[in-house]
């Protein structure tokens, strides 16, 4: 039980560094010259990523919905003392990602497609030119914000990937070493 609980939370926490540096690494490809000078123009590479990235929030999810059990079992069945930091480093990232997947992002995709003219369809809407500026101006600020948290969480699941592969032998009722006959 003791390798399954560990392997778990190893694969768990590998799964979601490795996806968020992929996304961080990966994600400005679809903006850079050789992408947009396809025939999708600058437009479709952007929603392609939101789509992208309405996968990812899925997994980040389910990821630290993992993480959070994960936790806790080990405290519950291995007796390992649950470190208050981690929790607080677990509860911040999943409400920063629902926060960011529920509210951010359908929020930066209406920017999106207000500063291209166009509606929920991809249709031609008509828009004022003070409409397509002020949505430009917002999707910017609040792209690079996300792009911000990105980084943030990034480090903070490099952290966390390194607690839980060191996880180390921090039982509440004592290490295998600390009874001798």
């Amino acid at each position: 039980m003791i390798l399954v609980i560990r392997f778990i939370g190893v694969m768990n926490a590998a799964i979601w560094f490795g996806s968020a540096v992929f996304v961080l690494v990966a994600a400005p490809v679809f903006f850079s010259a050789g992408v947009q000078s396809t025939p999708l123009g600058k437009f479709w590479p952007g929603v392609l990523v939101q789509f992208f990235f309405e996968r990812f929030f899925h997994l980040q999810c389910i990821c630290a919905a993992v993480a959070i059990v994960h936790q806790l079992a080990e405290w519950v069945y291995l007796g390992r003392e649950l470190r208050r930091w981690v929790v607080i480093m677990l509860g911040a990232f999943l409400i920063i990602i629902l926060l960011e997947g529920l509210i951010l992002s359908p929020k930066l995709k209406n920017w999106n497609l207000i500063r291209h003219g166009l509606n929920e369809k991809y249709a031609v809407e008509r828009y004022s030119k003070e409409d397509q500026i002020h949505a430009a101006g917002m999707f910017r600020s609040w792209h690079r914000v996300s792009r911000g948290i990105s980084l943030v969480i990034v480090a903070g699941l490099g952290l966390f990937y390194w607690k839980v592969v060191h996880a180390g032998d921090n039982s509440r009722f004592g290490g295998a070493t600390k009874f001798r006959s």
